[in-house]
């Protein structure tokens, strides 16, 4: 089976064009007028309110960017050829290099967070750096998974008399 890098490279820049789509029809709905009045201080606070078709933008932008990424690792990984059944671990130096990069990233951003709830930072530097600690893990179980595990799960059969 052909493995080619075209198809993840279009959906990528589908999803930028979705992306930038959504902060247009955001900018042309609210204008200037992203910034509310916080009564208990002298500032404003930015405000980001997306209607229905703005928030399903940035779910289509979204769910093609990660699967995107999911079919350059597959590129990258597996090669130009993609051979169908079961693989061996396939521990490389780059994936070895990859797993621990983002493992520490994994842990970086759990201590941002633990010292953000200890000092009782903003949402936003808490919320950006849980978010980027889950897209970490993420990459830490793919790579963990081709340089492990290798092959699919595996069920054995039955021998109950039970079909599934």
């Amino acid at each position: 089976m052909d493995n080619g890098p075209r198809g993840p490279i279009l959906g990528g820049i589908t999803a930028i064009i979705l992306g930038l789509a959504t902060a247009f029809f955001w900018y042309y709905r609210n204008g200037d007028n992203h910034y509310k009045p916080d009564y208990t201080t002298t500032r404003y606070t930015f405000i980001l309110e997306l209607n229905a078709f703005e928030i399903t933008l940035v779910g289509l932008a979204l769910t093609l960017g990660v699967y995107s990424a999911i079919g350059l690792f597959s590129y990258f990984l597996d090669g130009p050829q993609v051979h169908i059944g079961r693989s061996g671990p396939q521990l490389t130096d780059g994936t070895a290099a990859a797993l621990g990069i983002f493992s520490v990233l994994t842990a970086v951003c759990a201590v941002i967070f633990a010292i953000g709830v200890v000092q009782d930072w903003g949402r936003e530097v808490m919320g950006l750096s849980i978010g980027f600690g889950f897209v970490f893990a993420a990459f830490v179980l793919g790579f963990f998974k081709q340089g492990f595990v290798g092959e699919e799960g595996r069920f054995d059969e039955r021998e109950d008399g039970i079909p599934w």
